[in-house]
């Protein structure tokens, strides 16, 4: 066998070590330094519009689960006592709700901790039987205007009162 194969060979048995663990790598990885990104500062209507999104994502993860533990996130007295006296029938009655609205809204912020959102939205939420799955009722597809008194308490937008508009 010519010198060469017998050097590879050697080499290779070398490089195994007759051992049945991977070899680890010993190389060391040098993370480059961060550039600053310049953070984005939301606009005060645009700070509040997100806290509204935020609590109908909120609301309708407690009338799906029927669980109401989290709703102090989004909501505030006396609005808060409503929709945990709702959550309460409904678990009651075992009628959880998927929840599906087409947003149409306008803020109007009145001074530096309250704000209120307009929102015509198009209503698809329907009750659901726990069981199956399947929807107890028909999609209502109807337009509802309410108005949502947000109140920034302790530096978080939370609503705290709703006012339904009657066509």
């Amino acid at each position: 066998m010519p010198r060469r194969w017998l050097l590879l060979i050697g080499l290779l048995a070398a490089a195994c070590g007759g051992s049945t663990k991977a070899a680890t790598p010993s190389a060391s990885v040098t993370t480059p330094p961060t550039t600053a990104h310049p953070t984005t500062t939301l606009t005060v209507e645009a700070q509040v519009e997100a806290a509204y999104l935020h609590s109908w994502d909120v609301y309708a993860k407690a009338v799906e689960t029927l669980d109401p533990s989290h709703l102090s996130e989004a909501f505030a007295q006396p609005h808060l006592g409503a929709l945990k006296e709702e959550l309460a029938d409904r678990t009651r009655r075992q009628r959880p709700q998927h929840v599906s609205v087409d947003h149409h809204i306008s803020v109007q912020v009145t001074d530096a901790d309250t704000a209120a959102v307009r929102d015509v939205y198009v209503n698809h939420m329907i009750e659901f039987d726990p069981t199956t799955g399947q929807p107890t009722e028909a999609d209502p597809n109807e337009t509802v205007s309410d108005t949502y008194t947000l109140k920034r308490i302790e530096g978080t937008w939370k609503v705290t009162f709703v006012v339904r508009q009657r066509p």
